[in-house]
C-alpha cells in the first residue's frame, strides 16, 4: 500500500475543507447521484465528504470511504456514528487496489489524493474499474505549479517562486491535476467535464496552515535550498501579504 508523501492530521483536513467547500459541492453535483446510489470516496480522511454524500444518497444508498490511514478511518467511523448515518462506512484500503468488484458502484470520487501517488494513473484506472457502465468518476486535485502568493517585499518575489518549486518537490505527482483531462480520455471515459476553480486565501496564517508552509521552509533551510536569512525574509514578506491563490482542477467522466 503506497502512503501519502507527508502525513496530515484530521484537524488539517478540516481546516482545508473550509477553504474548498464550494469546490466540494460542485464535485457532488458532477457525480449525478440519485437516491439509493452507491459511491466510494477514495482517500476519505476523517469523513471529510462521506457524511455529505450519505445525506445525498439517502438511507437506502451506500457510501464507502477508503483511506490508507487506520486513524483516519477510525475518526471517520466515529463521526458517522455521531451523525447517525448508518449508510456511511469507512475501511482501510489502497487507492491502487480498491476493495470493490468490477462495476460494483454507481460512482466514485477522489479529492487531492492522486498528487500523493507515484503512479496516479493506476489509482484512476481502479476507480474506473469499480464503477458500472454509465457510472460517474469525479476527481479533484491541486495544480500546485499555479500557486501564487502576495509578498509585501518586491525583492522577495524571486523567493516566492523558489518556495513554489520547493513545495512542488514535496509531492510525488505535483502536476497530476493538469494531466487529468488527458488521463480521463486515455481511460475511455465519456461525457467528460473539466473545470478549474481558483481557491483564494486572504489570511497569511491560513495560507501557512493550508500548504504546510512551516515544514516546507524548515526542510528547505535544512537541505541548503534556502538560507536562514532567506527563510526569515520570506516569512516576514508572506505574513505581510493579503492574497494567495491556487487552481484546483475538477474532472468528471462516465464509464462507457
Amino acid at each position: 500500500m503506497e502512503k501519502a508523501a507527508g502525513y496530515v492530521d484530521a484537524s488539517y483536513l478540516d481546516q482545508v475543507a473550509t477553504i474548498v467547500a464550494g469546490t466540494k459541492r460542485r464535485s457532488y453535483e458532477l457525480l449525478d447521484l440519485s437516491d439509493g446510489a452507491s459511491i466510494a470516496d477514495v482517500g476519505c480522511g476523517p469523513a471529510s465528504d462521506t457524511l455529505a454524500l450519505a445525506r445525498i444518497v439517502g438511507p437506502h444508498g451506500r457510501v464507502k470511504g477508503v483511506d490508507h490511514d487506520p486513524e483516519m478511518v477510525a475518526e471517520a467511523d466515529r463521526r458517522a456514528l455521531a451523525a447517525g448515518l448508518a449508510n456511511a462506512e469507512h475501511v482501510v484500503g489502497d487507492a491502487q487496489r480498491l476493495p470493490f468488484g468490477d462495476g460494483e458502484l454507481d460512482a466514485v470520487r477522489a479529492e487531492r489524493v492522486l498528487q500523493h501517488l507515484t503512479r496516479p494513473v493506476d489509482a484512476l484506472a481502479e476507480m474506473v474499474r469499480v464503477v458500472r457502465p454509465g457510472g460517474r468518476v469525479v476527481v479533484l486535485d491541486t495544480d500546485w505549479a499555479s500557486l501564487s502568493m502576495d509578498v509585501d517585499d518586491p525583492a522577495c518575489r524571486p523567493l516566492e517562486r523558489t518556495i513554489v518549486d520547493i513545495l512542488l518537490a514535496r509531492f510525488r505527482s505535483a502536476y497530476v491535476a493538469r494531466e487529468l483531462p488527458r488521463l480521463f480520455g486515455e481511460l475511455g471515459l465519456a461525457q467528460r467535464v473539466v473545470e478549474v476553480v481558483a481557491q483564494v486565501v486572504l489570511s497569511p496564517g491560513l495560507l501557512f496552515a493550508a500548504i504546510n508552509l512551516d515544514p516546507t521552509l524548515a526542510d528547505a533551510v535544512a537541505d541548503g535550498r534556502l538560507t536562514s536569512a532567506d527563510d526569515a525574509r520570506v516569512r516576514k514578506a508572506l505574513m505581510g501579504g493579503v492574497f494567495s491563490s491556487v487552481n484546483v482542477v475538477i474532472a468528471a467522466g462516465t464509464r462507457c
